[in-house]
């Protein structure tokens, strides 16, 4: 039908050095097209990673990229993440946004490239200023490594404060990929929790504790004052009785005085 036909005209044109065809014609051979049947996975990957080398070679970042995709899933080859890296920056080089997202995650965790979290943060905003698909995740990739930077320096300061030395420092706190890096921020988390519980908990207790309650007499002593206010009272109705006789010495003291 017309479509082998295409096909058939699409690889000669890739043959012929036409650059955009040459990146379609991988494609079709990784899709299993344009092939002969008795050609096998293996022949059918070095058939694409030639078509894109050649196109590679005239400047095409997307076969670069594609490139590095292969050594880094390992198609028709070993996997080779430092072969991958250097496809993506050339790919990089020549403004493919995929690329410096790829170049962003490579840095970020070392992944065939040193560790810098500096670089991982400059390719993800290289990889999301213009309007492109990688925007929004580029975005959500500087706030994951925002936190990152947050959650590995507090654990660093807490490292140092309980004498621990360089070598803890790299092989406990230094996330190898994002699964540890998410496992290593929710144990940051759940421990600021509870230690925020703990410290409120505390604090209400402190608020709410009763006074103590004061020392109460003893029986006794409580018989003894109710005997005494009698007493006092009586002394005091006599002072009276007194002061009213030596104002009035005739009549004395008397019951119905």
């Amino acid at each position: 039908g017309h479509t082998a036909d295409a096909q058939q005209m699409l690889c000669e044109l890739a043959e012929q050095g036409v650059e955009v065809a040459q990146s379609n014609c991988a494609w079709l051979y990784y899709k299993g097209h344009a092939l002969p049947r008795t050609v096998n996975a293996t022949m059918r990957m070095l058939a694409v990673r030639r078509m894109l080398e050649r196109a590679g070679q005239q400047g095409g970042a997307d076969a670069h990229l594609r490139l590095g995709d292969m050594d880094w899933y390992g198609h028709g080859r070993t996997p080779n993440i430092t072969a991958a890296a250097q496809h993506y920056f050339t790919a990089s080089a020549r403004r493919s946004q995929q690329a410096s997202f790829a170049l962003g995650y490579m840095h970020q965790f070392g992944k065939g490239v040193p560790r810098n979290l500096t670089l991982a943060r400059r390719y993800y905003i290289k990889s999301g200023n213009r309007d492109h698909f990688t925007r929004y995740p580029s975005h959500f990739a500087l706030a994951l490594l925002a936190a990152q930077t947050v959650v590995e320096d507090l654990m660093i300061l807490s490292v140092q404060l309980l004498g621990g030395g360089v070598e803890a420092q790299s092989i406990f706190l230094i996330p190898a990929d994002e699964a540890q890096f998410a496992a290593m921020s929710c144990g940051i988390i759940g421990a600021l929790v509870v230690g925020m519980m703990l410290l409120l908990g505390t604090c209400s207790l402190m608020v709410s504790c009763p006074e103590a309650p004061r020392d109460r007499p003893a029986p006794e002593e409580e018989e003894a004052a109710q005997r005494r206010v009698p007493d006092i009272a009586a002394w005091l109705h006599v002072d009276d009785a007194f002061e009213h006789v030596a104002h009035n010495p005739r009549r004395g003291i008397g019951v119905g005085a």
